[in-house]
């Protein structure tokens, strides 16, 4: 497999306090509205899901291809933080603002 078709998937658990579970999971659909258009300036990334995880935790996973392995966080890290971005916006955030709890890295 050559540099360019090699893929990543990168998943990221945020941490979303204070919300019921119909709640955090109208906020994972926004969240999944705003990935999508967040990913356009990253052509690298090729697809991505969103979806809760646990009772105050929304999963982002994105499969990245064709970058330099060092590059995937920035990437990960730049399209989630444009991706709540544009949820808050919209005015359809959350407070206080989601933060990381950690991610797995996956060559695939």
């Amino acid at each position: 497999m050559s540099r360019d078709e090699r893929r990543f998937e990168i998943t990221t658990a945020l941490e979303v306090q204070g919300l019921t579970p119909a709640e955090l999971q109208s906020f994972a659909d926004r969240l999944h509205a705003s990935v999508l258009e967040a990913s356009k300036s990253f052509p690298s990334v090729v697809a991505f899901f969103v979806g809760t995880a646990e009772e105050d935790e929304v999963e982002v996973g994105l499969r990245i291809q064709g970058v330099n392995p060092t590059e995937l966080d920035r990437i990960a890290t730049q399209v989630i933080d444009d991706a709540l971005d544009l949820v808050q916006e919209r005015g359809a955030g959350v407070s206080p603002k989601p933060s990381f709890v950690g991610s797995q890295l996956v060559v695939a």
